[in-house]
């Protein structure tokens, strides 16, 4: 740390210095946060922007969106090829532990590789957010992040505090993310896991065969 070169050190630190601890943190503590309402408006939006399913509730919002490649399942219900694979985006009213109160928008992407390569990968894509591609919010950045079904993925994570609830800040957001998604894929030319051998024979019969018979031969040893 060094001095400034005309003034010397500062005998009280700047005011900006202080933002956190004097406007974020306050709002934070007192404000509620975001509520029902917001994602249920933005769950409207999603739906309208190429959302394949999109869930909202008391304290939250997920959707997913198309990104390429497909898993082979059910393909009754979503043609020949199978469910596509998709980009999970995230949004939940949740506590900040420094700033209180806000809502974290995460999305995951579905990226299968080494946690090496995938870290290699995540540095790369903050690099070219920051130095190449500046189109959207710079807030948050992308980094391994554990799901709520348990695995660790590619996900850029971004925590809006109480203080910016105002206007159309998560429908902003949102599209910010879905940008962000197509950015990175093209970018860094970003394909989804292929299809297992297996995955492509399977499809809704034979699922529903199979509960049926395993339900049978559960009946048949006195298993629930």
């Amino acid at each position: 740390m060094s001095s400034h070169p005309t003034s010397g050190f500062r005998s009280h630190p700047d005011d900006m210095l202080t933002l956190i601890h004097r406007e974020l943190v306050p709002r934070g503590e007192v404000d509620s946060g975001f509520a029902e309402a917001d994602f249920q408006e933005l769950a409207a939006t999603v739906r309208h922007s190429g959302s394949v399913l999109t869930n909202a509730g008391p304290t939250g919002l997920t959707a997913e969106f198309p990104f390429g490649g497909y898993t082979g399942l059910f393909r009754k219900l979503f043609g020949p090829k199978g469910k596509p694979h998709t980009a999970l985006l995230t949004v939940k009213a949740d506590r900040h532990p420094l700033l209180g109160n806000g809502c974290f928008i995460r999305l995951f992407l579905p990226l299968a590789d080494t946690t090496e390569r995938l870290v290699h990968l995540i540095n790369r894509m903050n690099r070219f957010e920051t130095e190449e591609w500046a189109y959207v919010y710079g807030i948050g950045g992308w980094c391994l992040e554990q799901t709520a079904g348990g695995w660790t993925g590619v996900c850029h994570v971004t925590f809006l505090p109480v203080v910016l609830r105002r206007g159309n800040v998560l429908q902003n957001f949102l599209a910010g993310s879905y940008s962000r998604m197509l950015a990175v894929k093209e970018r860094f030319k970003l394909k989804a896991p292929g299809r297992s051998r297996s995955a492509q024979d399977v499809d809704l019969d034979t699922v529903i065969r199979h509960v049926i018979q395993q339900r049978g031969a559960n009946k048949r040893k006195g298993r629930p």
